[in-house]
């Protein structure tokens, strides 16, 4: 008989084990190695290697699907693969695929780390492809959901384990605002915030540089559950932000920091909360968190964002962790007692693929110590932000030197975001940054030939530059210019 004192994934493991001739007996109580005995025992039961990696990719994954399935296992079909997982009595059905439950799963990946780490790794980057795939092609609802199996892969970091509700997710969902939530917001934030929060909220409710995202309940309740409300700072004049101290103080911080260039957006989340936590884990939370990265992913020209937080101690770790910096400049009086101490981060500086790439090698490599400090990311002294004057200047130094022949060492294109996005910023050394922006260059003039317009561009940066006549009057004559 078995008593109460064993999970029940560990139970049906056993019970697993036992159907294919283990011989495994449970006592009483649980010994302290349980979890590795009855995992031992279950897994010399598979039937083979490729069901073994099923259950890995399983353990790995948030939900699996049998097209996800295939895809991590490198594999045109896994019908047989995902028909056996779903018959395992530890697997639970989610919304879409299936899941194992959390002992089994932890046990599961704690082996596969500690066995084959190389492995694992391997996995986690085919995980975030599919992820990346789908998010490009995805709509909304699937992009939301698709994020949220994204950061799961995080999941074995404490800060983010905190910060995030996972299967309960699915009691809630985003929808666009409509006219008639303008009371129900206006009330949570006035109870949460007070009563200049909430005038500041109705006045900016009407604003075009408004974006609200409301969470309602599952079924057919349309009572808002939380908001999250941002503004784009581009679209608000000076006027406008000095009536509000947040935004005004997030707009001077640009202004002085990370001045805004032509086509670019700043975001401030003005307001975000849950009616039931605040600020505090919940589903609602979690999907909020989930709705800001997908618009770090998905907003063109997005060059900065500010998060203000009410709770900085309990926040700035896991914060950090996602290379925010905390910026003191931009904080900002919520009501007499309380203030909102602001996070940011320049999307020009460490743009968002390098950013995922950044939080994976995070994830793979368990840099614990990194996530604590409030220092400036590793990645962002890399780049740097040019204005269009000094681009240019830098583009054309770059072609002089490329004519010559030079190695373009001292150009200061090696640390622009054009480049930073054809290498690994954070890694890539000074030689493999010059060697990218060669051939980047090489490549862009090769682009202008048969352009009506700009042919006789390539034609002169051909002779000058790709293949440089002797003299600049051999090339003048070439191009039968003065």
């Amino acid at each position: 008989q078995l008593t109460h004192g064993y999970p029940l994934a560990l139970v049906r493991i056993a019970e697993l084990a036992q159907q294919e001739g283990s011989g495994l007996t449970l006592g009483p109580e649980p010994p302290p190695n349980i979890v590795q005995v009855l995992l031992e025992r279950f897994i010399e039961s598979v039937p083979t290697s490729e069901h073994r990696a099923a259950l890995e990719v399983c353990a790995l994954l948030r939900a699996t699907t049998e097209p996800t399935l295939a895809r991590l296992l490198a594999r045109n079909e896994a019908h047989e693969l995902f028909e056996w997982l779903r018959s395992l009595n530890f697997m639970e059905p989610g919304q879409p695929g299936i899941y194992p439950q959390e002992v089994a799963r932890e046990a599961l990946l704690a082996d596969l780390r500690w066995r084959s780490p190389d492995r694992y790794a391997e996995l986690h980057r085919r995980a975030r492809a599919c992820y990346k795939e789908g998010l490009a092609q995805g709509s909304e609802s699937e992009q939301m959901r698709i994020l949220l199996d994204y950061i799961f892969l995080h999941r074995d970091n404490p800060l983010i384990r905190q910060a995030f509700t996972w299967q309960e997710t699915q009691s809630a969902y985003p929808d666009h605002w409509r006219p008639t939530d303008e009371e129900a917001l206006r009330e949570m934030t006035r109870l949460f915030e007070g009563e200049a929060a909430a005038g500041h909220f109705t006045r900016w409710w009407q604003h075009p540089a408004r974006n609200c995202i409301v969470y309602r309940q599952a079924g057919t309740d349309p009572t808002p559950q939380g908001f999250l409300f941002g503004l784009a700072l581009e679209h608000i004049t000076q006027e406008e932000a000095a009536t509000d101290e947040a935004v005004a103080k997030a707009k001077a911080y640009l202004e002085k920091v990370a001045p805004l260039r032509p086509g670019e957006t700043a975001t401030l989340w003005r307001f975000w909360m849950s009616r039931d936590t605040y600020h505090g884990i919940s589903p609602v939370q979690s999907l909020i968190l989930v709705s800001c990265v997908r618009h770090y992913l998905m907003t063109p020209g997005l060059a900065y964002s500010f998060f203000p937080v009410l709770d900085p101690k309990a926040w700035a770790p896991a914060l950090n962790y996602a290379e925010f910096v905390r910026t003191e400049e931009a904080d900002y009086a919520i009501s007499d007692d309380k203030m909102a101490c602001t996070f940011s981060h320049d999307w020009r500086i460490q743009p968002s693929p390098l950013w995922l790439d950044a939080l994976a090698e995070k994830e793979l490599a368990g840099h614990a110590a990194m996530v604590a400090s409030n220092s400036r990311p590793v990645a962002a002294p890399m780049l740097l932000v040019l204005s269009q004057e000094d681009f240019t200047q830098a583009v054309r130094e770059a072609l002089k030197w490329l004519a010559r022949g030079s190695d373009l060492m001292q150009s200061p294109l090696l640390r622009s975001r054009v480049v930073g996005e054809r290498v690994r910023a954070t890694e890539a050394s000074l030689a493999d940054r010059a060697s990218a922006l060669k051939s980047l260059l090489r490549e862009t003039v090769a682009g202008l030939e048969g352009h009506p317009r700009r042919d006789r561009a390539y034609r002169a940066l051909f002779h000058t530059v790709l293949h440089p006549a002797p003299s600049q009057e051999k090339a003048a004559e070439i191009l039968d210019l003065p």
